[in-house]
């Protein structure tokens, strides 16, 4: 079973869904304009990358993007979790 969330930036028009496992593991996270959505292991480690607008999977993800990924999702979606009080 998995939960999703998702915030958004009407100033910026941009935002974010989570997929959540029950454990409030995050899962997958996709960003609105982009369509670049990226699936996490158990540890929080990007494991692969797709653009759902283009239906297509990255071949590679380089270490700087998978580490700015890692990073900038950490700190959004504990707040997601913080307000539901996870």
């Amino acid at each position: 079973r998995v939960v999703s969330a998702s915030e958004y930036a009407s100033e910026a028009d941009a935002g974010s869904v989570y997929w959540f496992s029950p454990d409030g593991k995050l899962v997958a996270m996709r960003y609105f304009a982009s369509g670049e959505t990226y699936v996490f292991d158990s540890n929080y480690k990007v494991t692969s990358k797709y653009n759902v607008y283009k239906s297509s999977k990255a071949d590679k993800i380089t270490a700087d993007e998978r580490k700015r990924i890692e990073e900038d999702s950490y700190f959004r979606y504990r707040r997601i979790l913080d307000v539901f009080g996870v």
